[in-house]
């Protein structure tokens, strides 16, 4: 052991364990670790930080847009890793992710941009140069801007090596259109460069102090200068006889009003004075470039002024010529303004002359004349002034309408596009030529229809010796087609030789041809049979019309003929047989007459001794001896009925009997009636009774034979009846197909059903068919119904 060891051992170690150097020791101890702790503290959170900072870059270095690839080299320089980010495994479909290599990344390139980074690459890892290389993918899809650096220490030791790739697809398609759209827009600027270049007028233009900037060739040629850039540096302006300073005052009045301003000056240009129009126009102020700026332009209108000149006096010759017609006539320029009119227009339309010398517009005057019902009646005026105004921007060749006026004239209008813009419009009374019109073509319709509906067959040749007309029964007699005719008109032979057809059996065919041509060309009128192989007379004729025309007509009369004879036959035989009807209704007439007369003596002596007997005064007499004196007076008053009855008809089916018609009141006639029958109602023990309305209209009829119709049709209802029944007599208007009747009706109830016939029908003889007669002489008709013990006689009458 040394001395210092047994130094300590001897002094310092013993005092090590005294109590205040064990505190102080302890003391320092506890200071020492503070100490440390706090600066392990510092440095955690030094550490800490530091990894935030290093996590927030690597984030930022995934959310950029472009992919990177790392080479990193430990501290001797050697390769230690590589790594790829995200964003370039997913921009070249790198499956290796985060561990792909540099070969695969190369793989996803064409052959010649894998070959073009190794090379760069390469290149930067021996010079340590950066580089930017372009690259495609291997399906040539999408583009790529390669950059690559080296980082290295003081002492220029390899830290890494990193490449970043961009997607530039997009950029280098935009990048490839603005260069096409600026190689376009050069093409265009020497377009146009050349084409004011080429244009034989002056053309300039002027910047915001009204100075020279830009000119063609032929403004240096105006100006006398060797070239436009000479013109442009000289300032040089064309040379006015009014100003030198009207140049610039024409552009400074066009960039203050903002449109275009036109001067027409004399000139000098190229040696020689010239009448020229000036035009300034300010360039659109929304292109800061443009802004205050104008082009102008000089246009030679030399020869046109000499031209307008030989218009104007054109224009007044040819409306001295226009006044004159009488025809109305209006010229509206292309400002719609009234131009000229003639006297005929004035006094067409009644306006004031002071008015249109004012050159009043086309709209105004539509306004005018629509005030004074001078115009068309519109529902929609302002549609109809609008189609009339569009006239003049639209109108390419003439047009022309009728106009009706509400004051019943027509007018024809003209509308024509007038050479020098505008309308030119003309006015012609048409209403009497329109009228004139609509009569002929009225009664040409009427002639050719009526001429279709005429049984003869009808021809019309012209005063050319061509068909015009055929009508069907003509077509259908001879078997002619229409096409025969509405395609090539046949002349009146072709027409003749269409008839052949009927005669080719006929040797004589050229004998009757022309038999039938002389007949058309004489147009005598004078009626020809020709008599056809088949069996049919045809009637013919010729007519001359009035405008040089020939009437032709054709009649087929075979059956008249054909029957001519049997008509004659029997006009004879019915002559008599009429005669023979005669005789045989005079003999019945007078053979009734003869029966009456030689019965009705003994009939009447027979009533009357039957009448005496049955009186009162003669006593003595038993009650079956009564009943046959009046069963006989009974007997003679019905055959005498009865003979009177044979009398009127036998009158009336030889129309010897004549009504005499008179004004009756309807019920007056229904109480007559009844009262007529009243008695042998009661004694029959039958209920009669009546109805009839008081407003019914008289009836015109035979008052003597309506009665005795009516009586019939009562009896005949109360034999048919039995003790207890009920006989109606009523009378009712009814209509009839719209006309106005007056039923009268006879309605039996309570009927004896075992003695009366089975049909209904009249029960009593021939009186049934006097009855019945009267009835028709009257216009009316008789109708009798019998259905469940209920019989009615119904009579229609006409109520005039």
């Amino acid at each position: 052991m040394s001395n210092t060891g047994l130094l300590i051992s001897k002094v310092f170690w013993p005092a090590f364990f005294y109590p205040k150097t064990l505190i102080a020791v302890f003391a320092a101890l506890v200071v020492l670790t503070l100490f440390l702790s706090v600066r392990l503290i510092r440095t955690k959170k030094r550490i800490s930080r530091m990894k935030n900072a290093l996590n927030i870059r690597e984030n930022a270095l995934e959310a950029m847009p472009d992919g990177y690839y790392m080479w990193m080299y430990d501290d001797v320089g050697f390769l230690e890793k590589t790594f790829c980010s995200r964003r370039l495994a997913v921009m070249l479909g790198l499956t290796g992710g985060f561990e792909s290599s540099f070969e695969t990344l190369a793989e996803r390139l064409t052959p010649q941009s894998a070959e073009e980074l190794s090379n760069a690459l390469r290149k930067m890892r021996n010079e340590g140069t950066p580089f930017s290389v372009e690259a495609e993918n291997s399906s040539e899809t999408a583009e790529f801007l390669i950059s690559g650096f080296r980082q290295t220490t003081d002492n220029d030791r390899p830290l890494l090596d990193i490449i970043w790739v961009r997607d530039v697809t997009e950029h280098e398609k935009k990048y490839r259109k603005l260069n096409a759209e600026c190689a376009e827009q050069k093409k265009r600027r020497a377009f146009f460069e050349a084409a004011i270049d080429a244009l034989p007028f002056p053309v300039w233009m002027r910047n915001e102090d009204l100075q020279i900037v830009f000119c063609n060739p032929a403004y240096a040629r105006a100006v006398n200068a060797a070239s436009p850039e000479q013109a442009v540096l000289n300032a040089g302006e064309p040379v006015y006889e009014k100003s030198p300073r009207e140049a610039r005052i024409l552009a400074a009045a066009a960039r203050a009003s903002g449109k275009e301003h036109k001067s027409e000056e004399f000139a000098v240009i190229d040696g020689k004075r010239k009448r020229i129009e000036v035009s300034e126009i300010p360039l659109p102020s929304e292109n800061d470039a443009f802004r205050n700026r104008t082009i102008g332009f000089i246009r030679d209108v030399t020869a046109e002024q000499e031209l307008k000149e030989k218009l104007q006096n054109h224009i007044a010759s040819h409306n001295g010529v226009l006044e004159h017609l009488k025809t109305a006539i209006a010229v509206f320029n292309m400002d719609t303004r009234l131009q000229f009119y003639n006297t005929a227009f004035l006094r067409l339309w009644d306006l004031e002359e002071n008015w249109l010398d004012g050159s009043p517009t086309y709209s105004a005057f539509l306004d005018l004349l629509r005030e004074k019902r001078r115009l068309p009646e519109n529902r929609d005026f302002r549609a109809y002034k609008n189609q009339e105004l569009r006239y003049f921007s639209t109108l390419v060749a003439a047009k022309e309408d009728i106009m009706h006026l509400p004051s019943g004239m027509t007018l024809r209008r003209m509308l024509t596009p007038h050479p020098l813009g505008g309308l030119l419009i003309t006015y012609e009374d048409v209403t009497g030529h329109l009228s004139m019109e609509r009569s002929m073509t009225v009664l040409s319709e009427t002639q050719c229809m009526l001429i279709n509906q005429m049984r003869e067959g009808i021809l019309v040749f012209g005063s050319d010796g061509r068909l015009k007309l055929a009508n069907k029964a003509y077509m259908n007699l001879w078997h002619f087609s229409p096409q025969d005719y509405k395609k090539s008109a046949p002349s009146v032979t072709d027409v003749i030789e269409s008839q052949k057809i009927f005669f080719e059996n006929d040797a004589d065919w050229a004998s009757l041809k022309e038999q039938l041509l002389g007949v058309v060309s004489s147009h005598t009128g004078e009626f020809f049979q020709i008599l056809r192989p088949d069996g049919k007379t045809i009637e013919f004729n010729a007519v001359a019309l009035p405008d040089g025309g020939i009437f032709v007509s054709f009649f087929d009369v075979t059956e008249e003929e054909r029957n001519s004879a049997m008509l004659t036959e029997k006009d004879k035989l019915l002559s008599r047989y009429k005669q023979t009807a005669l005789q045989a209704d005079e003999l019945r007439s007078s053979f009734v007459k003869a029966l009456k007369t030689e019965i009705s003596t003994p009939l009447n002596t027979l009533s009357e001794t039957a009448a005496a007997l049955s009186a009162e005064k003669i006593k003595g007499l038993s009650k079956e001896q009564k009943n046959a004196l009046h069963a006989l007076k009974n007997t003679a008053s019905n055959l005498k009925t009865l003979l009177d009855d044979m009398t009127d008809l036998a009158l009336l089916e030889t129309g010897s009997s004549v009504l005499e018609l008179d004004s009756l009141s309807v019920p007056e006639l229904i109480k007559a009636a009844a009262n007529s029958v009243r008695e042998k109602a009661k004694l029959c023990g039958i209920s009669l009774k009546t109805q009839c309305p008081n407003v019914i209209e008289p009836l015109i009829a035979d008052k003597k034979r309506l009665k005795q119709v009516l009586y019939y049709l009562l009896n005949d209802a109360l034999d048919a009846g039995y003790k207890g029944g009920t006989l109606l007599l009523k009378a009712k208007k009814t209509e009839e197909n719209g006309e106005k009747k007056l039923c009268i009706c006879v309605c039996a109830s309570g009927l004896d059903l075992n003695d009366r016939p089975k049909e209904a029908e009249l029960s009593f003889g021939f009186a049934a068919g006097l009855i019945r007669n009267l009835v028709e002489m009257h216009g009316g008709r008789l109708e009798i119904s019998d259905e469940n013990g209920v019989k009615e006689s119904r009579i229609f009458l006409p109520l005039r």
